[in-house]
């Protein structure tokens, strides 16, 4: 009985887990038809698809791996949105994709205060030159990071342990990543948009006076919006 406690923990952790996240999807999807927008995909968890049908133009999909979802909204795409506002073609097609490797600002604060977390969490004192030692590194080590869903976690486990600090405190942070993964994502893709914005200014190529207006889908059968 002993053994099989903790597993049987284990496993309504992982249920209670992929319920929130099969509700929080399950949000924004109804959401996105309720504005009248199209949506492409409505997919949990990640990886092959075990099971995929296609309904009323809708892909719905169930993955192998219990770790997330998404929904596909063609037209909220980033790229055309910043070429909306005045921005070149050609500057967004090169500072976007590097950025999404390279310019990744939400991961990199993330890391930081996770870092400064765990090292509280254990007792540990941190002297000023060993904090800015840790930020520098994880600012290398958040360079190129996979796009994927608890990559910044991976980051956190192999920067800790380098410096010696216990990883278990970084577990504790997985019970509330699902919320701050949202938040570091955000921040990532608000620093992307600012740097193409800055870089067509720089090269002189920003349009300001160009039209900001960004190309929206609807869902089938929507009424046009005025």
């Amino acid at each position: 009985m002993s053994v099989l406690k903790p597993v049987l923990i284990a496993i309504e952790v992982l249920l209670l887990f992929n319920l929130l996240i099969f509700v929080h999807e399950l949000g924004h999807f109804l959401a996105a038809r309720w504005r009248g927008l199209k949506v492409d995909r409505f997919a949990i968890w990640f990886g092959k698809p075990l099971w995929k049908k296609k309904i009323n133009g809708v892909e719905y999909a169930l993955g192998t791996i219990p770790a997330g979802g998404y929904v596909s909204l063609p037209q909220m795409a980033t790229m055309e949105a910043i070429e909306g506002i005045g921005v070149p073609r050609e500057i967004v097609a090169f500072v976007m994709p590097t950025g999404y490797s390279f310019n990744l600002d939400g991961s990199t604060l993330y890391l930081s205060l996770a870092s400064i977390f765990v090292a509280q969490a254990a007792g540990i004192h941190l002297s000023v030159g060993q904090q800015l030692l840790m930020m520098l590194t994880l600012m290398l080590t958040s360079k190129g990071v996979a796009g994927v869903s608890r990559a910044a976690i991976v980051i956190l486990l192999g920067t800790v342990g380098s410096f010696g600090l216990p990883v278990e405190p970084v577990f504790i942070l997985l019970g509330i990543d699902q919320l701050m993964d949202m938040g570091r994502t955000a921040v990532n893709v608000l620093g992307n948009c600012l740097a193409t914005v800055v870089v067509a200014r720089w090269e002189g190529d920003f349009d300001e006076k160009g039209p900001l207006t960004m190309r929206v889908v609807p869902a089938p059968g929507a009424a046009p919006s005025e």
